[in-house]
């Protein structure tokens, strides 16, 4: 977990900003930055849909909080429709007019507090990037230890050569 509701998160060639601060990358991170891709460059995966982002430059974009208001029009709401749709509500967009639960709306107000996550192998992984905020209700537990590492690029059917590429040295470290 990188960021906390309402925390504004950035990533810019590949470095990780929260609220304009550097983020500490812990000892255990693994970053390629031979190759970046630039801003401006989007990635059509990236969350949220339709922005500019991609894994390496991402936002600025705010973390929602309960009670966070955002402003909704037809250019912006694939930003938002998705979370508004995991809070429960059916989202529309009908003759360029925006509407939730099949009523007119203007704006939204977030329901829940959320995080933003990512992972320590950071260009392999499918974090909130890809996926978006995690309720923070959703937090069940504190990652520990790892579990199991390998080269997830290596396809399965290449069974010799994903052996050879188990992270022995990581298997059971304890994460700090």
């Amino acid at each position: 977990m990188i960021g906390l509701p309402g925390d504004i998160i950035q990533i810019k060639d590949k470095v990780v900003y929260i609220n304009g601060s550097k983020f500490p990358e812990p000892p255990t991170v693994k970053v390629n930055y031979e190759f970046i891709t630039p801003r401006g460059l989007p990635n059509p995966y990236i969350f949220p849909e339709n922005s500019d982002f991609n894994e390496d430059n991402y936002g600025p974009i705010v973390v929602p909080f309960k009670g966070m208001e955002v402003e909704l029009t037809e250019k912006n709401l694939k930003q938002w429709e998705i979370m508004i749709k995991r809070e429960g509500h059916e989202v529309e967009l009908n003759d360029g007019k925006v509407l939730i639960d099949g009523v007119e709306a203007k704006k939204y107000v977030f329901e829940n507090d959320y995080i933003f996550v990512m992972g320590d192998n950071r260009n392999n992984s499918l974090d909130s990037r890809y996926w978006g905020f995690v309720p923070v209700d959703n937090i069940i537990g504190r990652a520990i230890l790892i579990y199991w590492s390998w080269n997830s690029n290596i396809p399965t059917s290449n069974l010799p050569e994903k052996i050879k590429s188990i992270r022995w040295e990581r298997i059971g470290k304890r994460i700090r």
